[in-house]
């Protein structure tokens, strides 16, 4: 299961996020290929890399977002990990 499948289970739930991606995150999902969960994923990884570091996650070295999401991390864990391979 990814993050947004066990984030979101409650439907009620799941359809805010998709609207929250698709108002605020277009950019995420367009990066995602249309994937509403893996771009909220991406949504909340940049939203945490900006509060962090002031910069976006897109302004670090390559990681493989998609990966970490497929096996099921969060976005923190993968932000760190994004973290540690730049660092």
């Amino acid at each position: 299961m990814t993050w947004f499948d066990d984030t979101f289970i409650d439907p009620d739930k799941r359809r805010e996020a998709i609207a929250l991606i698709n108002e605020k995150g277009q950019d995420h999902l367009k990066y995602a290929g249309g994937d509403h969960g893996f771009g909220l994923f991406m949504l909340a990884i940049d939203y945490a890399c900006r509060k962090r570091l002031g910069v976006s996650c897109f302004d670090l070295a390559d990681y493989c977002y998609r990966d970490a999401y497929d096996d099921g991390l969060t976005p923190v864990q993968t932000l760190k990990l994004a973290l540690a391979a730049e660092f």
